[in-house]
């Protein structure tokens, strides 16, 4: 089924069209010929084993498997694909159509492919399970009940039957001393775009609030230009986007609390609404949950959010286009159901929303959560251990 023609291959998003450069006559698959011959074959595809030279973790891959010179990713490129999308995605009905199609297919699991979430961030280069680890889609707490309140990292494995080393061999991705890097400087550069916008909101001096809120139009506009130009960055490594961020702009607007003239100011509005809201927006599908559901739930009495963000019943709070987070309001504490709503489009939640130890607390135990989740599936007490003493806890 292989032959020696020359190895450089054109991925296109359909599988049965890949297209060899310099063949004599290259070879256009037959629609469902690829899925056809690796269903038949699925159990007798074995991996390369090999030790990965920087994590000294047993490794495998399928490098010799060959169809018509198609490697296992170029054949199965866009239903590995079209599996990542709906792990990004992160609604119940498309987790349980993912899950269903790779108990079928295990293989799959094998993939690398390149997956977009709702708001267009693209995942490149990466397996299922590494893609729902990079949308940080972990256990959110320690001894859950019901399958389908697990986090898809540990749904996935359970699939796949994956070996601890070849577990923590793709978790690399989050808990690799690169990858923990690139989640650093992310994380720096979401954090000065907000310090930047809330600087500027600071330094803007009006008479009254409306000419206040029209002299700010500039900063949003730039808060905004910068978010998207990180939006637009190719993922590799790390969280698509770290819910530590929040916690640590939560911080930064306490420490210069004097600058925005209290909690209850114009200023400190808009940089809620307009700034951390924005923010939130960001959140990857399954932190999104969380979130539209109420953090404090999970925090206070370990509620687990249903796996839903479009419910048609209500207004939309995160990847529609008609959500108004971040334009006229944002979440708080206590989540979807603390909204409220009034004349001004500088809505805030009734408690003060956000603001103060509430606010980092929760984050921080959302983080410690999953960080937890992580260090329980490597494979000995030493790893553990590495990593404990690399994430918040």
């Amino acid at each position: 089924m292989a032959h020696s023609r020359n190895q450089a291959v054109h991925s296109q998003s359909d599988s049965s069209k890949l297209i060899v450069e310099d063949e004599a006559m290259p070879i256009n698959l037959p629609p469902g010929l690829p899925e056809i011959v690796l269903g038949y074959l699925d159990n007798d595809i074995k991996p390369i084993q090999h030790r990965d030279k920087q994590t000294k973790y047993p490794s495998q891959s399928y490098v010799r498997f060959r169809l018509f010179d198609r490697t296992l990713e170029d054949v199965m490129s866009y239903e590995a694909a079209r599996l990542g999308n709906l792990i990004l995605r992160g609604e119940e009905k498309e987790i349980e159509q993912a899950l269903a199609l790779i108990k079928k297919k295990p293989i799959l699991l094998h993939c690398k492919t390149e997956a977009t979430d709702p708001l267009g961030r693209v995942v490149k280069g990466k397996t299922l399970l590494q893609i729902a680890a990079i949308a940080g889609d972990v256990d959110l707490k320690q001894r859950i009940g019901e399958e389908k309140d697990r986090g898809l990292v540990e749904r996935l494995i359970a699939v796949g039957k994956l070996s601890k080393e070849e577990i923590a061999e793709q978790l690399e991705v989050i808990t690799g001393v690169a990858a923990q890097k690139e989640n650093k400087a992310r994380n720096e550069r979401y954090l000065t775009a907000i310090k930047k916008f809330g600087i500027g909101i600071c330094k803007v001096k009006a008479d009254d609030k409306d000419e206040f809120e029209r002299n700010c139009i500039d900063h949003i506009k730039q808060l905004e230009q910068d978010l998207q130009a990180e939006s637009e960055k190719e993922i590799t490594s790390g969280y698509i986007f770290d819910p530590a961020i929040l916690e640590e702009a939560v911080k930064w607007f306490e420490d210069n609390i004097e600058s925005f003239g209290g909690w209850s100011s114009t200023k400190s509005d808009i940089f809620w609404v307009k700034g951390f809201g924005k923010l939130q927006r960001l959140l990857s599908s399954r932190d999104a949950q969380v979130v539209r559901a109420g953090i404090g739930r999970l925090v206070d009495s370990g509620a687990l959010p249903p796996r839903l963000l479009n419910d048609p019943e209500q207004l939309p709070d995160f990847y529609n286009s008609s959500s108004q987070l971040g334009v006229d309001f944002y979440l708080g504490y206590g989540g979807r159901q603390e909204r409220s709503v009034g004349l001004s489009i500088w809505v805030v939640c009734d408690d003060g929303g956000w603001g103060g130890v509430p606010a980092r607390f929760g984050v921080h135990k959302l983080m410690s959560s999953k960080n937890i989740s992580i260090a329980k599936l490597m494979p000995c007490p030493d790893n553990r251990s590495r990593l404990k003493s690399c994430l918040v806890m």
